[in-house]
């Protein structure tokens, strides 16, 4: 065999695959990659798998994962959340190579045919003062306001919209609202779609919050503090700036000389009952939701009549610092003079010996005060507690094998709805201390998600939390 042949066919193949991602299936996936590439502008697209009348045209050089629709030939293509698409992948791809299954059959000139491939997206920017980012071509439901001189990247029309993606910023733009700066190579979309040499294109700035936090609610929540480094993408209007991570932040907040003050607001966490936890729903699928301890002290980052927006981390920049975030009714939020009034649910606690997770490292005897926790997947599984360093760090927890011992308790009443069974440590494996019969009372010295520190018949241990109703 012609080693150097099949060496040189097989670099040209992986050369290829990361130029085009391929549409190769993965082991167990059904989805394969798209890469749009046909004559013309680019491929019709239908707003079902059975509609006859195309709802839009994705352009040439456009790149996503695709899914084959039930009952159909044709691939279901999701271009938001709210909106998704189908195609005829072999016609969509039709000017790909398909010879990279031969990798003796490679020679030069495939390569460059796909880079010099006619790429029909391209560069725009919003040239009216204000603008929406919609998540559908035709509905009225918005992800953010975008500013003038936002710059993005057109990948396709529908109707009297365009199509956008752009690092994170994915939704449609009215056409009248964006003007085309410069067309894209294949290579060009190669390198934003993988978000490649960033660091050259975009200008680097340094955050300055005078201590306090910057939210960023378009694109998601995302949150700056003071040191952060971020990406310009571009200075847009209002005194904007558009940054390379989805969202904008005030120009003034990159201004060395700037006013860096946050005007941000504190307020304490409020629950009916002290041994009560209020429930902060995650405004993004892949974080767990937190529950805090009533009298937490939280920032509040942004806020209207009946909500608010929240914010606790720890006072480091360390790796294991734990986040919590999102949005809840302002009923459950103290401000001022009546944040004093509000009973303290948190409990100081004693680490019984060394824990290490990952990168946490915590000696024995570390005291700790437990101010939250995070919601379970499941009844019985460790309790995910958030607890506070002496030193201002916030981090998460495992309590596997009951290692926190409470530091004088403040002490509440709950009552056993089930017979359920009180053992020495908080998972099932834990040795049965005995029973405790129904309607039972017991005093909770720490409550978790999962299972909670209880005091009955002078013996501590632990019960299943399911099974106890929290006096007031």
């Amino acid at each position: 065999m012609n080693v150097k042949r099949l060496m040189s066919g097989f670099m040209a193949c992986v050369l290829l695959a990361l130029v085009l991602y391929v549409p190769v299936s993965y082991a167990g996936d059904p989805s394969c990659s798209l890469t749009v590439a046909v004559k013309g502008k680019g491929v019709e697209v239908f707003s079902s798998a059975a509609a006859r009348k195309p709802s839009g045209t994705l352009y040439n050089g456009y790149k996503n994962r695709a899914n084959p629709a039930e009952k159909s030939k044709r691939y279901e293509v999701n271009l938001t959340e709210e909106y998704r698409v189908y195609l005829d992948i072999d016609q969509a791809e039709e000017l790909l190579p398909r010879a990279y299954v031969k990798l003796n059959s490679w020679e030069d000139e495939y390569i460059e045919a796909c880079l010099s491939m006619q790429c029909s997206g391209f560069e725009a920017e919003v040239c009216a003062e204000e603008t929406q980012l919609y998540l559908s071509p035709e509905g009225e439901k918005t992800s953010m306001t975008c500013y003038q001189g936002t710059r993005t990247v057109v990948w396709g029309e529908f109707g009297g919209r365009y199509f956008v993606d752009d690092y994170g910023m994915t939704g449609f733009i009215d056409k009248k609202d964006l003007s085309k700066v410069a067309d894209l190579s294949f290579w060009d979309a190669y390198e934003a779609r993988n978000e490649r040499g960033y660091e050259e294109r975009f200008e680097e700035k340094t955050v300055f919050t005078d201590g306090g936090h910057i939210y960023l609610k378009d694109f998601g929540k995302y949150f700056l503090e003071d040191g952060d480094k971020v990406r310009v993408r571009a200075y847009t209007g209002n005194g904007m700036v558009q940054l390379y991570r989805p969202g904008y932040v005030e120009a003034r907040f990159l201004d060395p000389e700037g006013d860096h003050s946050t005007n941000n607001v504190y307020a304490v966490v409020k629950t009916d009952s002290p041994v009560n936890r209020l429930r902060i729903e995650a405004p993004v699928s892949y974080v767990r939701s937190r529950k805090l301890c009533s009298g937490v002290r939280v920032e509040v980052l942004d806020e209207d009549e009946k909500t608010a927006d929240l914010y606790l981390a720890g006072s480091g920049r360390d790796t294991w610092d734990t986040q919590v975030f999102g949005t809840v009714k302002k009923e459950y939020l103290a401000f001022g003079n009546d944040a004093e009034k509000v009973e303290n649910g948190c409990t100081r606690v004693t680490l019984t010996e060394d824990y290490k997770e990952l990168w946490i490292d915590l000696p024995a005897g570390s005291i700790l005060t437990v101010v939250g926790c995070e919601e379970a997947n499941q009844a019985g599984d460790p309790d995910r507690l958030l607890v506070m360093t002496e030193d201002g760090k916030l981090i998460t927890l495992i309590n596997r094998e009951g290692i926190l011992e409470p530091i004088d308790p403040t002490v509440y009443q709950a009552k056993a709805t089930s017979n359920v069974v009180f053992r020495e440590k908080p998972n099932k494996d834990g040795k049965q201390i005995r029973t405790i019969i129904k309607g039972t009372e017991v005093e909770v010295l720490l409550r978790g998600e999962c299972w909670t520190m209880i005091r009955y018949n002078k013996k501590t241990g632990y019960v299943m939390s399911r099974y106890l109703k929290f006096l007031q």
